[in-house]
């Protein structure tokens, strides 16, 4: 009797055991298994805001994503005491299973993705195209640029507040931070500036900064043919080094807060400002927009000719004509009012 009792524990025991690991079997299985599939067959692109909980990222995932059995990723959840995302960017494959999926958002192991600007003239256009790509907010990013204590710490000022941001595609996390993205910024900037660079800006008798600066007007006075800025850069070098006001229209233009002024007339002329480099000898204070490389790098090597005058060419195919006479400058810029005046463009 004793034995029957006792061989029957043990085939209770070892059946409650069996039942056990094949429980257990059939829930690792599900959790190593890839019973998440892409709807499409693509790999499909998640992001995943602060604050979300395990059942709003299952929501989010169901949108692109058929599940085998959410209530078994759930128990997974559980297991793997996976308790709420982390907030990124992420690329999943096109079939994942609970294991790699709970690894990955439990972990943060997000995928960067790439952010682009150009084209940018003001802190507030900088922030606004940084903010629709990333995380941080436009309203984050706009106020560390107008940060004077910040900047001060970076060796900037509000003049020249954008100078590390060197337009650019560029590799970053989505929830980088505003200040996180500025110190990147800043290595892209000093990365940029080899020993070369700095020896030709040196050539020219300008720092870095200054080169920045000039590179702005010179992307501005021609925005639709980059071949001529070499050209430009030269004729502005020619006149900081006779001391010569630079009297770049483009200037004037920012001093008067329109860029979109077609003509210069005198009475924008008269703007005070220190951009207003009519008024002022040298170069502004700072940059009047973000520029290019191609730009920096045009001033960096720029042409060498004896130009010291400069109009947009008559026949109006977006380049401008280039000579050393006032004589014959000033029948270039009667030339070319007189084609304004037939477009009947008076300002």
């Amino acid at each position: 009797m004793k034995k029957a009792v006792k061989y029957g524990l043990i085939s209770l025991i070892l059946i409650a055991i069996g039942a056990v690991v094949v429980w257990g079997t059939r829930h690792y299985y599900h959790l190593m298994k890839s019973n998440w599939e892409s709807i499409d067959g693509e790999k499909q692109e998640i992001y995943v805001y602060p604050n979300t909980s395990i059942e709003e990222l299952q929501n989010v995932l169901s949108i692109n994503y058929t599940n085998a059995s959410k209530r078994h990723f759930m128990t997974h959840c559980k297991w793997l005491k996976f308790n709420f995302p982390e907030t990124g960017h992420y690329i999943l494959p096109e079939r994942i299973s609970d294991y790699e999926l709970i690894k990955t958002f439990k972990y943060g192991n997000q995928t960067p993705i790439n952010i682009t600007f150009n084209n940018i003239r003001t802190t507030s256009r900088l922030a606004s195209v940084l903010g629709q790509q990333l995380l941080t907010d436009s309203a984050t990013i706009d106020s560390l640029l107008n940060d004077s204590t910040f900047l001060s710490e970076h060796k900037l000022n509000s003049s020249n507040a954008m100078l590390y941001f060197l337009p650019n595609t560029y590799q970053v996390y989505w929830t980088i931070s505003g200040e996180q993205l500025f110190e990147r910024m800043q290595s892209e900037y000093h990365h940029f500036w080899t020993p070369l660079r700095k020896d030709k800006a040196s050539k020219i008798a300008l720092t870095p900064a200054e080169v920045s600066t000039l590179a702005s007007i010179v992307e501005e006075e021609n925005t639709q043919h980059p071949d001529e800025w070499s050209r430009i850069a030269g004729l502005y070098l020619n006149r900081l080094r006779i001391g010569m006001p630079l009297q770049a229209d483009p200037t004037v233009k920012y001093a008067n807060g329109d860029m979109n002024i077609t003509r210069v007339l005198n009475i924008h002329l008269q703007t005070e400002s220190p951009y207003n480099t009519y008024l002022h000898k040298g170069l502004p204070p700072g940059p009047i927009r973000v520029p290019s490389t191609r730009a920096i790098d045009a001033v960096l090597n720029a042409e060498k000719h004896n130009y010291i005058f400069m109009c947009a060419d008559y026949h109006l195919n977006g380049y401008h004509l280039f000579t050393n006479s006032s004589a014959q400058h000033a029948r270039n810029a009667h030339l070319y009012q007189q084609e304004l005046n037939k477009l009947k463009i008076f300002k």
